[in-house]
């Protein structure tokens, strides 16, 4: 299951790639993604785990403590009475925390308890939120990139990585 696949790909350091050595990462650049996007990709992995290792640097370089588990980013839909929607996001259903960006900061929030919309692709692992109240952030640091601009690059990766095992079957 997925807690499984994470527990055993987690130690390796994957997740902490393009964390700073001095911080405890692996410290590789960010175009390393493409590669490990790609083999990711052509290995169908289902967790969110090239989301993690940018939201992970994200939080080193703010100096905020990175949590343990898989985590996503998002842009926020902003909703009412100081809540924001998450949209579809892929390996939501997977993750423990979402950095979602609104209104020019990045907002950790744990998602432990929230109602969640599963995803309408692969719905075990994506999903939506409704409602998620931005007083549950664990921490707020400056967000200059929309996450969607921080993601494309990273999800083309992988889409490239599956399109390669589909060629050669």
């Amino acid at each position: 299951g997925p807690a499984t696949l994470w527990q055993a790909l987690e130690p390796l350091g994957y997740a902490d790639a393009f964390v700073d050595e001095a911080q405890g990462g692996i410290g590789l650049p960010l175009d390393a993604a493409f590669d490990i996007g790609f083999v990711l990709g052509r290995h169908a992995y289902p967790l969110p785990l090239l989301e993690t290792a940018a939201a992970r640097s994200l939080l080193a370089a703010a100096g905020v403590p990175r949590p343990e588990h898989p985590l996503v980013l998002c842009d926020a839909i902003p909703a009412t009475d100081g809540h924001v929607a998450l949209p579809q996001t892929p390996g939501l259903r997977q993750a423990a925390h979402a950095l979602v960006r609104h209104a020019g900061l990045w907002h950790l929030l744990p998602l432990a308890g929230l109602a969640m919309r599963a995803g309408d692709y692969r719905p075990a692992i994506g999903g939506a939120l409704d409602r998620v109240p931005l007083e549950l952030a664990l921490a707020r640091f400056s967000a200059p990139h929309a996450a969607a601009v921080l993601l494309a690059p990273l999800q083309a990766a992988e889409m490239a990585g599956s399109m390669a095992a589909v060629l050669d079957m």
